[in-house]
């Protein structure tokens, strides 16, 4: 995998965040997961509700793994 590929493919691997809410298809009318929605910190991505399958707003955990595998990016 291309490294600018990876942060996408840890993210759902890792948090279990929808494909479409990552990066949605061009046919879509979804915006997309961004860098802003995760909070380091708290350790949490924020799913928007423009982002979300279900139009509702949730947080998602930043697990050790995935926190290890995107520190680089």
């Amino acid at each position: 995998v291309k490294d600018e590929f990876l942060p996408w493919l840890v993210i759902g691997g890792f948090s279990g965040i929808r494909t479409e809410e990552i990066c949605p298809g061009p046919d879509s009318n979804k915006d997309r997961l961004r860098w802003d929605d995760f909070n380091w910190k708290k350790r949490h991505i924020n799913i928007r509700p423009e982002v979300a399958k279900t139009n509702e707003r949730r947080l998602v955990p930043i697990l050790d793994n995935l926190y290890e595998w995107l520190g680089p990016f």
